[in-house]
């Protein structure tokens, strides 16, 4: 068992593999394991013979295979160093096979768990090509139903083995329930929200209950004839390619899950490139020496409220689009209107005047003139009595501005 206050994390004793997370004193089932799909081989004479490739995943069994049982971990517990201050973290290591291993990694006064993984060369010596998912498995109860993210905003719902529009006829019942997955996937019920934040773009479905299953990497010898006109089996140095990445998860009573998530999201999407530079000088005489900070802002945003975009544009005109990132009603403070006041927001500009854009920033919005269109079945949408204010952002709302400005 590894702990930091806030999150506990059990690990079976005889498998090695993660058994339990405790939250406020409340334990609860959680497991983490790695396994493969075999990929279907084929010559793509008809839809029977179709193989799995780069852009068709066709596994040849519903089941996954399990890379390993049993493994081997290592539990470290330290701190991680900046210029002025520390953060405790726990990592315990693990070893999967020669090929796959994980640390799972747990920071004090967070309530997420860090999963970094690093998978491949992916063995094809029985020429059976692989396409590698990792599955997180508890006792939500979730009916068939989870969600994925929608470009990094809102939530599509998904049923599994079921479309919307039409009656689906079942033929490929792992591959016709992946769902392409920017930043989120996630499974609740009435109480709980298990949510797995990705640090790239990944498939992802849940094709049992209380399941989240994503594709992490993937190795395969033929062709599906799509395109393409090789297998998808990159190679870098003579070997299979390796992929490394992390999982972030979020595990919520359900009137907590949006804030949870929401923020993560944004923060693993959006985190600063590390850069560095070769110097004789220490820490303390760099900052001494050089700026290392840059205050834009006079204070910070609030929590639902994202600067998306901030460009110059031309003299003395900066363009800005600021997003409301949470959805309506998903949470009870957070998904409330908010005003932006643009005049004060920099400190080191003064917004002399501004003017709201579309959100491609080709047209004034006062100039924009949509068509209207004729429903005879549907109800028309009820014009509203005033205009908002170009300043409020409803939740989801993006709005883009064009600022005139002058150094402070």
């Amino acid at each position: 068992m590894t702990n930091l206050q806030k999150l506990k994390i059990g690990f079976n004793g005889t498998s090695g593999l993660v058994q339990w997370i405790e939250q406020n004193g409340t334990r609860h089932q959680l497991q983490q394991n790695f396994y493969f799909y075999e990929s279907m081989k084929g010559y793509n004479f008809n839809a029977d013979n179709r193989a799995s490739g780069a852009y068709i995943f066709r596994p040849t069994k519903n089941q996954p295979t399990v890379i390993s049982e049993k493994i081997n971990l290592t539990i470290y517990r330290g701190m991680i160093k900046f210029v002025n201050t520390g953060k405790n973290v726990h990592e315990v290591h693990q070893s999967f096979s020669s090929w796959l291993s994980q640390v799972v990694r747990i920071y004090d006064q967070q309530e997420s768990i860090e999963f970094e993984w690093l998978v491949g060369p992916i063995p094809i010596m029985e020429w059976i090509g692989k396409e590698v998912i990792t599955k997180y498995t508890t006792k939500i109860a979730s009916n068939g139903t989870f969600y994925t993210d929608s470009n990094g905003r809102r939530w599509m719902k998904r049923k599994r083995n079921q479309r919307s529009s039409w009656n689906l006829t079942l033929t490929e019942p792992v591959a016709s329930n992946y769902y392409p997955i920017t930043s989120s996937i996630a499974i609740r019920d009435a109480i709980h929200q298990a949510t797995v934040i990705t640090d790239r773009p990944q498939g992802g479905t849940s094709i049992e209950d209380g399941t989240l299953e994503l594709m992490l990497h993937r190795r395969l010898l033929y062709d599906d004839s799509q395109g393409v006109s090789e297998p998808l089996d990159e190679n870098q140095y003579g070997e299979g390619m390796v992929t490394r990445g992390k999982h972030i998860l979020h595990f919520n009573e359900l009137d907590k899950a949006a804030k949870a998530h929401r923020l993560s999201a944004l923060h693993t999407a959006m985190q600063p490139v590390v850069t560095l530079a070769p110097t004789h000088m220490e820490s303390n005489e760099w900052v001494s020496k050089f700026s290392a900070t840059y205050k834009l802002l006079n204070n910070s945003l609030p929590l639902n409220i994202h600067l998306l975009t901030l460009e110059y544009w031309r003299k003395n005109q900066v363009l800005l689009r600021i997003e409301h990132i949470f959805e309506k009603d998903e949470d009870r403070f957070l998904s409330l209107p908010e005003t932006v006041h643009l005049q004060q927001l920099f400190s080191q500009l003064e917004v002399l005047e501004y003017k709201e854009l579309t959100l491609s920033a080709n047209l004034p919005k006062a100039d924009l003139d949509r068509y209207r269109w004729n429903y005879s079945d549907k109800p028309q949408r009820p014009e509203l009595n005033a205009p908002l204010p170009d300043n409020l952002l409803t939740p989801m709302a993006i709005k883009t501005y064009l600022l005139t400005v002058k150094p402070r």
